[in-house]
């Protein structure tokens, strides 16, 4: 009698089966090669559940790479069976697809236009592999290596020791008609004036910038509280008309030195 294996569900023809080398051809040869290679799963009923089939053609459950196409009208889910084994999956099916098993004590999301391998451990727990997402993804709370991450919300995180090789390149941000001096636009800005201004600030402490400043001689310029380091102690520079400041924050005090001017 014909029997199968456990994952893949290829025949193994008992000694002396009549239609042995149909058995072999049909229910091994023919899913080993499905199970090596792709196959295309519809996914426009929104739910779809990848079955084995014992010596036959199943739907996905046996494939190594899956393609997710359709037209779902929302976030969608696909059931694999409860099978250590690893996928492939290229969702191009417009949304979010949830892969898990019937129970899905754990599942992986595949964002829309994303790729990943996704592994079952046989326990109804589905775990990326590995990724190689694109677009956004919703993230569960977690750390990296000590790092705290937030849940779906980019949240700050605390490096110690922090050590890199190479350049490290900062933001440049022209502030056009602002008057913010805030490094989460860019530590090095820009500003060019054709009138008067008062600056703000938005600096937390711990943090610091550079603006390279023109027409400073040409305008009044007024700045927030700050407490100026120079030669000459706390006091306020003359303007050039090109010049470059530097400011930092430590505790609720801005500190601010002149550079000096690039022209």
């Amino acid at each position: 009698m014909t029997t199968y294996t456990n994952v893949l569900r290829l025949a193994k023809p008992a000694t002396g089966e009549l239609n042995w080398g149909t058995t072999v051809n049909d229910g091994v040869m023919n899913l080993v090669d499905d199970a090596l290679s792709g196959r295309v799963v519809g996914m426009t009923s929104g739910a779809v559940t990848l079955s084995p089939v014992d010596g036959g053609t199943d739907t996905g459950a046996r494939s190594a790479i899956l393609l997710l196409t359709g037209t779902p009208a929302g976030a969608s889910t696909l059931t694999c069976p409860n099978q250590i084994k690893c996928y492939t999956i290229q969702n191009e099916c417009g949304q979010t697809v949830t892969v898990g098993t019937a129970v899905a004590t754990t599942t992986v999301a595949i964002p829309d236009g994303g790729s990943a391998s996704v592994l079952c451990d046989g326990s109804d727990n589905f775990y990326f592999a590995e990724t190689y997402i694109t677009g956004t993804l919703a993230a569960t709370a977690g750390n990296i290596d000590g790092v705290t991450i937030g849940a779906t919300t980019t949240a700050a995180a605390t490096v110690s020791n922090f050590e890199t090789t190479g350049s490290i390149t900062e933001a440049v941000y022209a502030m056009g008609a602002g008057v913010d001096l805030d490094p989460a636009n860019g530590t090095i800005q820009t500003k060019s004036l054709s009138a008067n201004v008062v600056f703000t600030e938005s600096l937390a402490s711990g943090q610091s910038m550079v603006l390279q400043l023109t027409g400073g001689a040409s305008y009044t310029v007024t700045w927030p509280t700050v407490t100026w380091v120079s030669a000459a102690g706390n006091i306020t520079p003359t303007l050039s008309g090109s010049d470059v400041i530097i400011f930092w924050k430590i505790s609720t005090t801005l500190y601010a030195s002149y550079a000096g001017n690039f022209i």
